[in-house]
């Protein structure tokens, strides 16, 4: 089991393993020092997961409200413990305590920035973990460009494609010291491949899941040959690291943020419109616009015959964490009006239309 670490104040690791690492497959990430980039954040969650080296004795508490390659990442692996969240989308470390009470080889927690909004009761929750000698992951997909995120989980692990014009990158950020287990990294040619390809379904407007990133990763092993080892990490491919060098993350935030507040104004518009964040913050750089929605199937019909797919996060497995009841609750309500880089100006405004009339 290899052994690890936590400290109290979270320092990037220099060591000679992880600069090692970042120049063996391809280097860090342009514009985020200290970050092993990966093709996308399930990759860096198993990363992580590797530097743990976690096995069937171990047991890993994580949030039920969270997308199922998160949970692929532990599940074949290790035991899995799911705790409820608020109707907030906020993590209660008295629920946690709880939980944690009377169970045996929990390595690690992970808690999840929502959306882009840190969670606010994180240091507490790290504090908790310390004080039980458990690893905490903080899980950063969707708060890449929020001020803090990533500063208090023992790994912080990224999607840089949920929040930056690429079609692919996910990244690793260590905070802890610990010995390197030398993980399986894929050739960078496989990265390179899959990034081309779903450059092209956007090139040719295809907007079915058939060809997500998810699907194209896991249906390419006869185009490609790749290794069939399940805990294989894609490394981010070239493309998006030339890609990035040229991305202003100024402008990003301030377009993604603009953006929010125009789909704010249109909801001011509806008082029967429930939106999760009534503000926004300064340091916020949000995934997307969340709103609370009863007949949320409706709106998502309309917008679909418009050419336009909204994202829903998550629908959960009704049969996962049954006690979990808010994130039920919260599964079959959310919708995520999509903001910066993802619709065109005319695309807004349909939905737009559409939303106002919910």
């Amino acid at each position: 089991m290899t052994e690890f670490m936590i400290t109290e104040s979270p320092t990037i690791v220099t060591t000679d393993i992880a600069d090692s690492l970042k120049a063996d497959h391809g280097g860090g990430v342009p514009q985020f020092p200290g970050l092993i980039g990966t093709f996308m954040g399930r990759d860096a969650l198993t990363l992580a997961v590797s530097f743990l080296g976690l096995t069937e004795n171990d047991t890993v508490m994580l949030p039920l409200y969270t997308c199922k390659d998160v949970l692929k990442s532990f599940i074949k692996r290790c035991r899995v413990i799911f705790y409820d969240i608020g109707s907030d989308l906020t993590i209660d470390p008295d629920e946690l305590r709880a939980k944690l009470r009377g169970k045996d080889h929990v390595r690690m927690l992970l808690i999840t920035n929502y959306f882009g909004f840190l969670q606010p009761y994180r240091k507490e929750i790290k504090k908790l973990c310390a004080e039980s000698d458990i690893c905490m992951i903080e899980d950063c997909a969707h708060s890449l460009l929020t001020e803090g995120s990533g500063d208090t989980g023992d790994f912080s692990t990224y999607s840089l494609r949920k929040i930056l014009p690429l079609r692919d990158g996910g990244g690793l950020r260590i905070n802890c010291n610990g010995e390197w287990p030398n993980p399986k990294y894929r050739h960078m040619l496989s990265s390179d491949t899959l990034s081309f390809l779903a450059w092209a379904k956007s090139l040719l407007n295809i907007r079915s899941e058939t060809f997500s990133r998810a699907r194209v990763v896991s249906h390419t092993t006869q185009a490609i040959p790749l290794p069939t080892k399940d805990n294989s990490i894609l490394p981010l491919s070239r493309f998006s690291r030339r890609r990035m060098k040229h991305i202003s993350l100024a402008e990003v935030v301030k377009k993604r943020r603009d953006d929010f507040q125009f789909w704010q104004n249109v909801t001011d518009e509806n008082p029967a419109l429930v939106p999760m964040f009534t503000n926004l913050p300064i340091g916020i750089c949000p995934l997307g616009f969340v709103l609370r929605m009863k007949n949320r199937e409706f709106l998502e019909a309309r917008a679909r015959e418009e050419g336009i797919n909204l994202r829903v996060h998550w629908r959960l497995d009704a049969t996962l964490g049954s006690e979990c009841g808010t994130s039920h609750e919260l599964s079959r309500e959310l919708v995520t009006l999509p903001i910066y880089p993802e619709l065109e100006p005319r695309e807004r405004e349909v939905l737009a239309k559409l939303v106002t009339c919910q």
